[in-house]
C-alpha cells in the first residue's frame, strides 16, 4: 500500500447509469439490513439475521471503493491534505451519528418508560439468551464510547461491545472509522510530511494498530476489514482499464460470480465468508466495467428518487432498530403483517425526515469546518480542477 501510495494513484469516473447502480446498491444494503433485522429481532425468521449481515458486507465494498476513489481522485490537487479528508469524512460520519445517538436516547428512555418489560423482554430469541441485551448497553460509557468509535474493539479495555443502547447497528461503524483513518494516512500522509518521514511512519502506526488487532485477534471484522480493501482494489483495477470493449464476457462473470456467492451463502450459511464476500466485490467490479461508460438515464424522475433513498441509507442504517423495537411494543397484539409493514414504513419515513436535516447536509458542515480550521478551506487551487467522481459519502 505504501508504494501505490507513493505513486500518486489516480481515480476513475462514474457516470450516470454507474452512480444509479451505485446508489441502489446502497439502499439495497441498507433496506436487507432493515427487514433482516424485522424478521430476526421480531421473532419470525433466525435466518434473517444472515440477510442483515449480507447488508453490513455490500456496505463495506461500497465504503472502500467510494472513499478509495475520493482519496485517489484529490491527491493530484494541490492544497489536499489529510486534514481535508479528515474533516470531510467527520463531517460525514458525525453529521448523522451525533443525531441518532441523541435520538437512540430518546427512543429507549421512552421505550422504558412506557414499556419497561418489552425492552427487558429483548434478552433472549429463538430460545438463545442474547450475549448482551439492550439494556446492558444503554449507559453513559456506551454512549461516550460510541461517540469515540470503540465499538468492537478486540481490546478488552476500551471494547464497549455492539454500541449504545437498542442502537446494535453502531456496531460496525467504529470498525470503518478506523479504516479510514488509516487508510487516508496511508495515502495523503506520507505526500503530506515527505520531509519529516519519522513523524509519517509513527502516526501511521498509530492509526494501523485498532485495523491491526482486528485483522489479529477477531475473524469476522477481520473478514470485513478484507473486504473494504476489495473496494480499495475495485477502485484500482477500474482506474487502470479504459472501456468494457467485451460487454458479453463481463455479464457473463456476472451471471456466474452470482451463482456462486449464492452457493457459498446458501452451503456456509455463513454471510461473512471471506470467499462469498470477495466474489461479490468481483460481481460489482464486473457490474461498474460494463456500466461505466454508459451515460444517459432515461427517466430523471425515478434516477432523483434513487438519489434520495440513498442519501438517508446511512441514517437509516444507525436509526432503525431503536424504531422497529418501539414499533413493536406499540402494536402489541395487532396482526404480524400490520407490524412488519408499521416498522418497515415508520424506520424508512423517519430516517429520511431526520437525514434531511443532518446527514445530506453533511457537505455543508465540511465546508463550514474547512473555512475555520484551514487556511485553504480545503479546497482546489484554482487552475486545479477536481475529476468527476460519485459522492464518497457512505
Amino acid at each position: 500500500m505504501l508504494s501505490f501510495a507513493l505513486q500518486r494513484p489516480g481515480g476513475f469516473k462514474i457516470h450516470e447509469r454507474a452512480s444509479f447502480f451505485l446508489n441502489c446498491l446502497r439502499i439495497s444494503a441498507a433496506e436487507l439490513v432493515l427487514i433482516g433485522h424485522i424478521f430476526f429481532w421480531f421473532g419470525i425468521s433466525e435466518a434473517a439475521i444472515q440477510m442483515a449481515s449480507f447488508g453490513v458486507v455490500i456496505f463495506f465494498i461500497l465504503s472502500g471503493l467510494l472513499i478509495s476513489n475520493s482519496v485517489f481522485s484529490k491527491l493530484h490537487l494541490q492544497g489536499y491534505s489529510f486534514s481535508a479528508y479528515f474533516i470531510d469524512r467527520f463531517a460525514r460520519i458525525y453529521s448523522g451519528l451525533l443525531p441518532v445517538l441523541l435520538l437512540i436516547l430518546i427512543f429507549d428512555l421512552t421505550h422504558l418508560t412506557l414499556f419497561p418489560e418489552h425492552y427487558r423482554s429483548f434478552d433472549c430469541i429463538f430460545g438463545y439468551p442474547i450475549a448482551i441485551p439492550f439494556y446492558h448497553d444503554f449507559r453513559v460509557e456506551n454512549f461516550v464510547g460510541s461517540l469515540l468509535m470503540l465499538q468492537h474493539i478486540p481490546l478488552p479495555q476500551f471494547d464497549i461491545g455492539f454500541g449504545f443502547g437498542s442502537g446494535r447497528s453502531l456496531w460496525s461503524l467504529g470498525l470503518e472509522w478506523w479504516l479510514y483513518l488509516s487508510f487516508g494516512w496511508t495515502v495523503i500522509g506520507y505526500p503530506w510530511l515527505r520531509n519529516k518521514k519519522w513523524l509519517y511512519l509513527t502516526i501511521l502506526g498509530i492509526l494501523w494498530t485498532i485495523p491491526a488487532a482486528y485483522l489479529i485477534f477477531a475473524p469476522v471484522l477481520r473478514n470485513l476489514v478484507i473486504t473494504w480493501y476489495s473496494g480499495v482494489l475495485i477502485t484500482i483495477l477500474l482506474a487502470m482499464t479504459n472501456s468494457a470493449s467485451k460487454k458479453p464476457v463481463f455479464i457473463g462473470l456476472i451471471v456466474a460470480l452470482s451463482l456462486w456467492v449464492a452457493h457459498l451463502l446458501l452451503v456456509t450459511q455463513d454471510p461473512y465468508d471471506l470467499a462469498a464476500d470477495l466474489l461479490t466485490a468481483a460481481a460489482v467490479l464486473c457490474i461498474l466495467i460494463v456500466l461505466r461508460n454508459d451515460r444517459a438515464i432515461r427517466s430523471t424522475k425515478v434516477h432523483s428518487a434513487v438519489q434520495f433513498m440513498a442519501d438517508y441509507s446511512y441514517t437509516l442504517y444507525l436509526i432503525h432498530m431503536p424504531i422497529i423495537i418501539f414499533v413493536h411494543a406499540l402494536l402489541a397484539g395487532v396482526p404480524e403483517y400490520i407490524v412488519i409493514t408499521s416498522a418497515f414504513l415508520a424506520s424508512n419515513a423517519f430516517s429520511a425526515f431526520v437525514a434531511y436535516y443532518t446527514e445530506m447536509r453533511h457537505k455543508d458542515l465540511a465546508r463550514w469546518l474547512k473555512a475555520r480550521m484551514l487556511k485553504t478551506g480545503g479546497y482546489p487551487q484554482r487552475g486545479h480542477l477536481s475529476p468527476q467522481t460519485a459522492d464518497s459519502g457512505d
